[in-house]
């Protein structure tokens, strides 16, 4: 009577095309899931931006209006009353969005898993007729 198993030859065959198979796909799965998170990563940066642009258009009296100034001022300066006149930048933070419910109280950095912190600040600069929004992640974060 004969076995109707699978012979050495050709379990070391199968699994030899298996491991081909995984060797080729792995690397292009993993790249694919990297580039999704860099993706991810870039539009809550947009996000952000844009409540800080929201936010700017609740609080239009406090947006920097001079380009020719090389002052900056933070919103600690505006809640404290120490508002200048004219100035180039201002500095607001992710928690001040946070606290005014612009955007959600924690965002995950999904190109390192950690929380975005409170503190990652938004810088608003008047340039020519508009204002530019530029996100600064703390270097620890990115």
């Amino acid at each position: 009577m004969r076995n109707r198993g699978f012979t050495l030859v050709e379990l070391l065959a199968t699994i030899t095309i298996l491991a081909v198979i995984a060797l080729i796909t792995i690397p292009t799965i993993s790249n694919v899931l990297k580039e999704n998170k860099n993706k991810i990563y870039e539009t809550q940066i947009k996000q952000i931006e844009i409540a800080a642009k929201v936010w700017g258009s609740d609080n239009l009296g406090i947006l920097p209006n001079d380009t020719d100034s090389t002052l900056e001022m933070t919103i600690d300066d505006v809640e404290k009353g120490n508002v200048l006149d004219d100035y180039k930048k201002l500095i607001i933070t992710l928690q001040t969005l946070q606290d005014g419910g612009y955007i959600n109280d924690e965002i995950k950095n999904n190109k390192t898993g950690e929380l975005i912190s409170p503190n990652t600040k938004i810088v608003i600069t008047k340039n020519d007729k508009k204002l530019d929004y530029e996100v600064i992640i703390d270097k620890n974060e990115s």
